[in-house]
């Protein structure tokens, strides 16, 4: 887009995430703790890996002992982002090592949606994954074709501070051992994708999401502008 044109209206960008993430009271949020990453991948790769979990067995023994790895659903929103859900295990409280959260739920949520996580990207390059306990975001920066800057932060609501002894880093933790796996699987596809005899193969019917992200990247750069993006979503 040039700095001549309008752009679109924000309420068209994130259309139906207020409605969807009203319970959480996202406006409340406060980070709690800030990681720095540099990842030896192209920025698309970090997105698509995030919105697909068929490798979550194979890589993510922590994650998988607190959220069933194939659960959940992919959500269908008109606005300029795409995501699913995944639901913790029985027992667990939230994303964590032992499953238990060190806050407390966010004040307005139904016992029912307790039991869920999103996992969601704004595009071009935001990704937030919104827990029953706290919000944890991933902005990326590309750095070159094959290297990504990653701030992780991780965003709680005020009463978690007045927890006794209230320690954030039982959700930082969790996420850094995952997001560290999930760098080096990303990284080992740069390899691949940048090897001579690389060919794109067909998406998998769990790639639903990684699908729509790679129509939005398509959108833009056919259009040379991102807001091309809420075209298809309105369709």
């Amino acid at each position: 887009m040039s700095a001549t044109e309008r752009p679109p209206p924000a309420g068209a960008w994130f259309d139906g995430l207020d409605d969807l993430l009203a319970p959480y009271e996202l406006d409340r949020v406060r980070p709690a703790i800030t990681h720095d990453y540099e990842v030896a991948a192209n920025w698309k790769i970090l997105v698509e890996n995030y919105h697909e979990c068929y490798h979550c067995d194979e890589i993510h023994p922590e994650l998988c002992r607190v959220s069933a790895p194939l659960s959940g659903h992919d959500l269908t929103p008109q606005g300029a982002w795409r995501g699913g859900t995944m639901e913790l295990i029985d027992g667990a409280e939230t994303m964590s090592l032992d499953g238990r959260s060190g806050g407390v739920a966010m004040r307005r949520l139904e016992p029912a949606a307790r039991r869920d996580v999103y996992y969601l990207s704004i595009f071009p390059n935001l990704l937030a994954s919104v827990h029953p306990d706290y919000v944890m975001t991933h902005l990326l920066r590309p750095l070159a074709a094959d290297r990504t800057a990653v701030t992780c932060s991780w965003l709680f609501p005020p009463e978690a501070s007045a927890v006794d002894g209230f320690d954030a880093s039982y959700a930082a933790d969790f996420w850094d051992i995952t997001n560290r796996q999930d760098w080096a699987a990303c990284e080992g596809v740069q390899r691949g994708v940048s090897a001579i005899g690389y060919r794109q193969g067909p998406f998998s019917g769990d790639e639903a999401a990684v699908h729509a992200f790679v129509r939005q990247v398509a959108d833009a750069y056919l259009a040379g502008r991102a807001d091309a993006v809420l075209a298809r979503a309105a369709t």
